[in-house]
């Protein structure tokens, strides 16, 4: 089940990003428009957008390592198409992190698409939905 970002999940993304290398002042679950993948009581994963450029970017997409898996992560991008398009929106603004290849194969894989940009090692996609 998919739903809002509620505080009562703070610590659980603050632990799931911090897991992944990514520093407290870089979290943006709470500034920004946040989803939250939920079976019974446990978080399995999570997207986080924010609009640049007219366009929703991800800041955050994270699934839970004992979740990890193209199946879960399919589910979070189908979830993630469905509220952009929900939005009237016809694409997303996707980066993938230097030493995150696992996203990098996530986005070419599903969306079939190829970065328009790298910097620093990290890549940039624009993606149909």
């Amino acid at each position: 089940m998919l739903r809002e970002y509620k505080h009562s999940n703070y610590d659980e993304l603050t632990d799931m990003l911090i897991n992944e290398g990514i520093p407290a002042n870089e979290h943006g679950f709470e500034e920004f428009k946040t989803y939250v993948l939920q079976n019974r009581q446990e978080v399995e994963g999570f997207f986080t957008y924010k609009f640049e450029y007219e366009l929703p970017n991800v800041v955050h997409f994270c699934v839970k390592p004992k979740y990890r898996g193209c199946k879960k992560a399919v589910e979070l991008v189908k979830y993630l198409k469905t509220i952009v398009k929900k939005e009237g929106l016809k694409q997303i603004i996707f980066h993938a992190v230097c030493d995150k290849k696992y996203i990098s194969k996530l986005i070419e894989g599903y969306f079939k698409v190829k970065p328009y940009a790298e910097q620093d090692g990290n890549k940039f996609y624009i993606v149909e939905v």
